[in-house]
């Protein structure tokens, strides 16, 4: 179970540095305003998600099946508790793994973080110059209902 459960964060491990790196890429395509790219890369994106998901599942249960094993190990240990009952030719490569599947995780959160923050940009950009050739304006004013009023002018010579 020790191999196993070594496999598993090593697999995590290659999943988490392909999001790293697939969302670098789609840092690129948002700031580049590459749609087709962006549209290629979600797809992608979705099915390592997926297999992040089905690997963080099998780590629990290889942790699960350990825990009933090890009498020392609970279910709820830390990663440094396991790693110090684990035998000594596999405990070193696992807390090597551990510690690299740490830093790929943070970093695809940091980029997804960062690539949500350029997505909603990037919809606000694409929503005022859709206003403007709408001819739509948001003013100061509200309305009886208390919304924001937003004026609409035919705008039919606006050269796009």
């Amino acid at each position: 179970m020790w191999q196993e459960l070594t496999s598993v964060i090593d697999e995590l491990n290659k999943s988490y540095e392909a999001l790293v790196r697939l969302g670098e890429k789609k840092q690129t395509a948002l700031a580049s305003l590459d749609m087709k790219g962006l549209e290629s890369l979600l797809g992608e994106e979705a099915r390592r998600t997926k297999a992040v998901r089905e690997l963080e599942e099998r780590r629990k249960q290889v942790l699960t099946r350990l825990a009933a094993t090890e009498e020392r190990l609970s279910p709820d240990a830390q990663m440094k508790d396991v790693i110090a009952l684990a035998p000594k030719d596999l405990a070193r490569r696992l807390r090597q793994a551990h510690e690299a599947l740490g830093k790929n995780a943070a970093r695809a959160a940091e980029l997804s973080d960062n690539n949500r923050f350029l997505a909603e940009h990037a919809l606000g950009a694409v929503t005022f110059h859709l206003n403007r050739i709408g001819g739509a304006k948001a003013t100061g004013e509200y309305g009886s209902s208390g919304g924001e009023h937003i004026g609409h002018a035919q705008n039919f010579e606006f050269k796009a």
